[in-house]
């Protein structure tokens, strides 16, 4: 597959970017079928920003988003104000920027991909790859920080590796690399990783080209200082979603410690039972397995995510398609590709590595900056198939059972994505809160109190959301309760004559609750005589969301 023409080549491009823009930003305001809490989080708070340069704290242009306690980074919600302006609060305005990161970094897919390799036609494969990705449309699609990290490491690493040739890109590359680490919480992780690696890989270019170097680290350092100074006063800034997340937080190595400590502790010597049993060894295993659930075949290929809203039902992130594909490319990579081979191997153990630190894993958005290297691994077994044949009949028929094979498994996630998910998992994307907050809006006026139970996700954000509250008003008028939950969130009490109990239980809240009262729980909730149900929301499977009930 040889790409001789320069024109062709650019048409191709420019068809794949046609295509990829059509498949993120159709139909946003209905696939994915609801806006997740964390997408009106950042919605609300970048409404707020832009009207009154606050967010829903009353922060002013905060360098970390407090939002649920979980100190969301701030280029994402940044990069929606722009795109609130153009289409309003909703869920094109949300999802719109999260889009435009995803087709930008196709484009840069096939940059990159062409500056490492010289090969055009591995370069157009990938990003072709990339725009009928199911993992990758899952998340371009969606406002979930992950579009953006990967497109600004996407531009960091290429206009780090034209500046090798360019000096002056290196300072579009030290922007980026703050950008990446304003954009997600891995970027945090992965960016010194890099940024080490390839100063220890690059050093001879780098060390060469020292005088001009300091535009870019100075760049660098510029950006870094307001996220440096709201971390002296605030760690959590950088560190408070880590924490909740992490493998330490994890009580389970602990316990498990303690119980071999127990079971040998009468047998043996306590000296050896220590060396045996500790915690940093039985960590250090546990992160490791961790870190290989990324490459099961089970995860890539057949279940994917299992944690909502990163699932695509009954399939995987990879086509199944992929995987020969994969392990051929991996092989062409190591034969033939030696002078970037072990920066594209690295590029996938350290995209890994966030994930790994945690205990929620596998996971498909931790690990996302993954799905590019791994593009471009099947693109090179795409290339190295097809060239394997020199009789053109026999090129030919291997070409047309890929591209069948591809235009099955992509009809399928179609199918899995438009049809299934909306109707079978809308539940994932906590549908319901439209509905049932276009209820209570109706019914307000007739009842004291409306206690909404936080059992199903953050049912205050929807409230701001879908009642479009002022943000100038919002801040006085929320009652916080600062104090984290086992998974690491704080959380709202009331909002006006709204209340939100954290851990809704009848016997412990419902009897508080006075009479005119309208009480609305998740259907494994249960409740006392005093509570007459009225109305229930639905999924569109018909499974119940909500359950009603006034308080008599």
């Amino acid at each position: 597959m040889n790409w001789k023409n320069f024109k062709s080549e650019k048409f191709l491009i420019l068809i794949i970017i046609i295509v990829a823009t059509l498949l993120r930003v159709i139909k946003l305001d209905e696939y994915p079928p609801a806006l997740y809490s964390d997408e009106i989080s950042q919605g609300y708070n970048a409404y707020s920003v832009l009207t009154t340069g606050r967010d829903e704290y009353g922060t002013w242009f905060p360098i970390s988003f407090r939002s649920f306690g979980d100190w969301k980074p701030p280029l994402p919600t940044y990069f929606m104000a722009p795109t609130i302006v153009v289409f309003g609060l909703n869920e094109y305005g949300i999802r719109f920027s999260s889009a435009l990161f995803g087709i930008g970094s196709i484009a840069l897919t096939y940059l990159l991909t062409k500056l490492l390799l010289n090969d055009a036609g591995v370069a157009l494969l990938a990003a072709g790859i990339l725009t009928i990705s199911p993992w990758h449309i899952l998340q371009s699609r969606s406002a979930m920080l992950v579009s953006c990290e990967l497109f600004f490491l996407l531009l960091a690493l290429s206009t780090f590796f034209k500046g090798l040739s360019e000096k002056k890109w290196w300072v579009v590359s030290a922007a980026s690399w703050m950008a990446v680490i304003y954009s997600y919480y891995g970027g945090r992780v992965i960016v010194p990783l890099f940024l080490l690696f390839l100063l220890v890989t690059f050093r001879k270019q780098i060390l060469a080209a020292k005088s001009q170097l300091m535009l870019p680290v100075i760049t660098a350092l510029l950006l870094l200082i307001p996220l440096g100074i709201v971390f002296v006063k605030q760690p959590d800034v950088l560190f408070g979603r880590a924490k909740t997340v992490s493998v330490f937080y994890d009580q389970g190595v602990v316990l498990t410690v303690w119980d071999l400590i127990a079971q040998d502790g009468t047998q043996k010597s306590p000296l050896l039972v220590q060396l045996l049993h500790n915690k940093p060894y039985h960590y250090t295993i546990d992160i490791i397995r961790r870190f290989f659930q990324h490459f099961d075949g089970r995860f890539l290929f057949f279940t994917g995510d299992l944690h909502p809203p990163f699932q695509i039902p009954g399939m995987g992130i990879l086509y199944l398609i992929e995987a020969p594909l994969l392990l051929i490319g991996l092989r062409k990579l190591l034969i033939s590709y030696k002078p970037y081979r072990t920066f594209i191997l690295f590029w996938i153990a350290v995209s890994v590595l966030p994930a790994a630190l945690t205990f929620v894993t596998p996971a498909s958005n931790r690990t996302y900056t993954m799905i590019v290297p791994f593009s471009i691994l099947i693109a090179a077994g795409i290339v190295t198939i097809v060239n394997h044949f020199k009789k053109l009949s026999t090129r030919n028929l291997v070409i047309f059972v890929l591209s069948v094979g591809y235009l099955c498994s992509f009809s399928y996630f179609i199918f899995q994505y438009a049809l299934v998910l909306p109707k079978k998992h809308a539940d994932w994307w906590h549908f319901g809160y439209q509905q049932l907050y276009q209820y209570l809006k109706t019914q307000e006026d007739k009842y004291k109190v409306i206690a909404i139970s936080a059992k199903a996700s953050v049912p205050y954000i929807f409230l701001l959301y879908h009642y479009r509250l002022p943000p100038n008003q919002v801040t006085g008028s929320i009652d916080r309760n600062l104090v984290v939950d086992e998974f690491g969130f704080e959380h709202v009490n009331r909002v006006g004559k709204y209340r939100f109990p954290r851990h809704f239980e009848w016997e412990k809240d419902g009897v508080k609750l006075p009479l005119q009262t309208l009480l609305v729980l998740t259907p494994f909730e249960s409740v006392g005589n005093s509570a007459r149900e009225i109305k229930q929301i639905y999924y569109p499977n018909g499974n119940v969301a909500f359950r009603i009930y006034e308080i008599e």
